[in-house]
């Protein structure tokens, strides 16, 4: 699982960093009409040399994926007090709003485990 490993420390390129490569790649599938991105297209956006410059923060395809999804599921908020039933509404709406936000969202939410920090609390 991608947030247990601690990404290599960086030798020539310190622009890089695993949140900035997240936030980019958030960026990126916002921007794009399916919400697919590349490791190449994601690599340019960066100034990388490299699409494999990239690995070495987030493992693979499928980490970076577990690690946007988990990054919007930060942004879904559960609000408290009033009972148990405005309780869900709050997450519905919440989640509906994060998913409007990113649509791409979506799909990963239901296609990947909901494994991370966020999406845990």
């Amino acid at each position: 699982m991608v947030w247990f490993d601690e990404p290599a420390p960086p030798r020539a390129t310190p622009q890089l960093s695993r949140d900035r490569i997240v936030a980019a790649a958030i960026d990126l599938a916002d921007r794009q009409a399916s919400g697919e991105i590349t490791m190449r297209a994601l690599a340019t956006e960066l100034g990388a040399r490299s699409p494999m410059a990239l690995y070495r923060y987030v493992g693979s395809k499928d980490g970076l994926s577990d690690l946007m999804a988990d990054q919007v599921y930060g942004q879904i908020t559960v609000p408290g007090g009033d009972g148990w039933r405005p309780a869900l509404r709050g997450l519905g709406t919440s989640a509906w709003a994060a998913v409007r936000r990113h649509p791409w969202f979506a799909r990963l939410a239901f296609s990947r485990p909901p494994l991370g920090p966020h999406a845990l609390s």
